[in-house]
């Protein structure tokens, strides 16, 4: 089965760089541009994982992400972010951080730790049943 991955990202080059990057992969992804939009597919298509950027205007990043937790979507994010120094709270469930720009190797290679966290958990729940 194909990771679904949502990317969410406002630059629209960055976002069809990505995306002709995660077809070439062979990823099922959804591309959106907002909170709204992004809010509405991860309900609707429950993606594996959100790849996020946390510089989308109005720090709607932030909000998308809290939004999410608090209706108790515990989707993996990756997050992206222009400054990974900034002072702003970088939440401690962002599976991985990417500071933009990013090689797409870097982002590949969270997509697969983060899979693998996902397979370990679950692995770990079916035994504890």
């Amino acid at each position: 089965m194909k990771t679904r991955i949502l990317l969410v990202e406002d630059q629209i080059n960055l976002a069809r760089f990505i995306a002709l990057e995660l077809n070439a992969e062979g990823y099922q992804f959804s591309v959106k541009h907002d909170i709204r939009t992004g809010l509405i597919a991860a309900q609707v298509w429950s993606p594996d994982v959100i790849v996020l950027s946390w510089d989308l205007p109005r720090e709607a990043g932030v909000k998308l992400h809290y939004q999410l937790r608090a209706e108790g979507n515990q989707v993996p994010i990756i997050g992206m972010t222009v400054d990974p120094k900034s002072d702003r709270f970088f939440p401690q469930d962002i599976i991985s951080w990417l500071a933009k720009p990013f090689s797409m190797n870097d982002l590949f290679n969270a997509i697969q730790q983060t899979r693998g966290k996902i397979h370990a958990e679950n692995s770990a729940k079916l035994r504890i049943c």
